[in-house]
């Protein structure tokens, strides 16, 4: 049997979360599945990005000024 892939993109990782039912469409069966899925690094730091936006509230430009607020955010999601 042929093994099946999947390339996943970041806006369909972030529509996912935010609940679009499309995404969820797309998304599901391949996460829920045996199928071979692909993120790269790319993918995983604008994934990133956006929840670190998204939970602070802030833009990108200010999070990228104020680098010792990322890091604190970054060790609160560990703990």
């Amino acid at each position: 049997m042929k093994t099946r892939s999947a390339f996943i993109d970041s806006n369909v990782i972030v529509r996912y979360f935010a609940g679009d039912t499309a995404a969820k469409k797309i998304l599901g069966p391949v996460i829920y599945s045996e199928a071979e899925s692909y993120i790269n690094s790319i993918v995983y730091s604008e994934v990133i990005c956006i929840a670190m936006k998204l939970i602070m509230g802030r833009k990108a430009y200010e999070l990228k000024e104020d680098p010792d607020t990322v890091k604190n955010a970054i060790k609160k999601l560990r703990d």
